[in-house]
């Protein structure tokens, strides 16, 4: 049986195709068949109802494209090229599901006499997205040439035990510069021990004098806790010491990963309360006992 996200995953490829190709049921194409339509847009009520309009002109359509983050040229504060191009490229990714999202509104407006909010209909999207792609993407992959990226992981268990934490931290080659393992003492939740282990990594690169970094993290809700605080008031004081520490660096970006694509990091800290490693330790390169998988995982970069 196929899972949810490959079924949602062929339907958009179908609808890719029938778009590039021409073959969505707008006026303007189905009066090239002998049809005789209006061929105003029923949305706006502006312009001819043509595939390009439909899924770009149309001020539906930009509203959407609005809320989804994209706009005419982008906003770059405090230097921070790397965070915008890693937000910029997680937009590009979402476009197959912006436009079907799109598509979708369309249909329900003129056929369902419903609509559900624009702006929920985006989130879902870019939701669907991510989560897409996470699941397509198992390996680790690079940050841009002059950044590192440190993948972080926090083994929790339950809020009577110590947690395991680890980072390590490569370059854009694969090579490992730093790693480290640390236990933490008792937290309340997984987010919380996540939410420390970031913590504690952001100070170390700060200390190590790292400046432009990405830190990767496959609990997603840490993404959306460092992103959203807002939506998180439960973390505000560990948040707000998380906001203080990414002001030390010309630039921080976040990204959620799968758990594959983060499985050193997990594996190192798995190793605290498997094997009862609670000394802390922080060390150039990455430790022996992994050396292969972090070979192979450098590999897979020039392959």
């Amino acid at each position: 049986m196929k899972k949810k996200q490959d079924v949602k995953g062929e339907k958009i490829r179908s609808f890719m195709w029938r778009a590039v190709s021409g073959a969505l049921a707008v006026s303007e194409r189905l009066n090239t068949h002998g049809m005789h339509l209006e061929t105003v847009c029923k949305l706006c009520k502006q312009g001819v109802e043509s595939i390009k309009h439909v899924l770009f002109e149309c001020e539906i359509a930009q509203e959407m494209w609005s809320l989804a983050g994209f706009h005419q040229g982008p906003s770059i504060t405090d230097n921070s090229l790397i965070g915008w191009l890693s937000s910029y490229l997680k937009l590009i990714r979402a476009i197959p599901w912006v436009l079907w999202s799109i598509w979708k509104n369309r249909n329900k407006v003129l056929y369902a006499d419903s609509q559900d909010s624009l702006a929920s209909q985006v989130t879902q999207a870019g939701e669907e997205a991510r989560t897409w792609n996470e699941l397509n993407n198992r390996r680790w992959d690079p940050p841009l040439i002059g950044t590192v990226k440190c993948n972080i992981h926090s083994n929790w268990r339950n809020a009577k035990l110590h947690s395991g934490g680890a980072f390590m931290i490569r370059d854009h080659r694969g090579d490992v510069l730093h790693h480290a393992r640390e236990a933490f003492t008792f937290s309340p939740d997984r987010l919380t021990s996540e939410l420390r282990c970031l913590e504690w990594a952001l100070q170390s690169m700060k200390d190590l004098g790292y400046q432009d970094v990405v830190v990767g993290s496959d609990l997603h809700d840490l993404i959306s806790a460092v992103m959203r605080q807002v939506n998180w008031p439960r973390y505000r004081a560990i948040l707000s010491r998380v906001s203080t520490l990414c002001l030390s660096f010309p630039s921080v970006a976040f990204e959620s990963k799968s758990a594959s694509s983060n499985g050193i990091a997990r594996e190192i800290a798995k190793s605290v309360l498997r094997d009862g490693r609670f000394q802390t330790y922080l060390a150039m390169g990455g430790p022996a006992w992994l050396h292969q998988q972090i070979f192979r995982e450098a590999k897979l970069i020039h392959s």
